[in-house]
């Protein structure tokens, strides 16, 4: 008896990717995918940290759901810096949650707070929650930021909580 085993016959991989156990190569794409499309469309420092932060609290779901958070999403006549999807309840009251990433230049106008209200209005009846949080917010923890969204998300979609 050998003390070596035999070579098995296992066909050489036709890409680096397939050296990687495949679930690890998926959550990799997955997550380059997100941040990558996220990135493209941020339109501040502040979208693309929250976009990080964003992955972090929601990696375990974007592996089986990856168009679940939409960055940039156009909904009405408005668009959402971005947009969670909910699973529909019939006990909930929301369809998804749209995340606002506040900055100081842009939202310290009076008009256009003015125009924040109107437009999370609109978007309550329309069964979409907000959750708005500032520049400073942001910049200070982007992660805390996205686990406070995560925690909002478990609540109207409790199937989804992380065991």
């Amino acid at each position: 008896m050998d003390f070596w085993p035999r070579r098995l016959n296992v066909p050489e991989p036709s890409e680096p990717d397939d050296f990687m156990p495949k679930s690890i190569s998926e959550i990799f794409s997955k997550r380059f995918s997100f941040l990558e499309i996220a990135l493209q469309k941020a339109e501040s420092p502040i979208e693309e940290k929250m976009a990080d932060g964003l992955w972090v609290a929601f990696r375990d779901l974007l592996e089986s759901r990856p168009k679940l958070i939409e960055p940039q999403a156009v909904i009405g006549r408005y668009r959402a810096d971005f947009h969670i999807e909910l699973k529909p309840h019939r006990w909930s009251p929301f369809l998804g949650i749209v995340v606002e990433c506040d900055g100081e230049e842009f939202h310290r106008d009076p008009e256009q707070r003015k125009h924040d209200k109107r437009r999370d209005a609109w978007m309550r009846e329309n069964m979409l929650c907000v959750l708005r949080f500032t520049g400073a917010e942001i910049y200070r923890s982007a992660h805390t930021c996205a686990d406070r969204v995560r925690e909002v998300f478990n609540v109207y979609e409790p199937e989804s909580r992380r065991g």
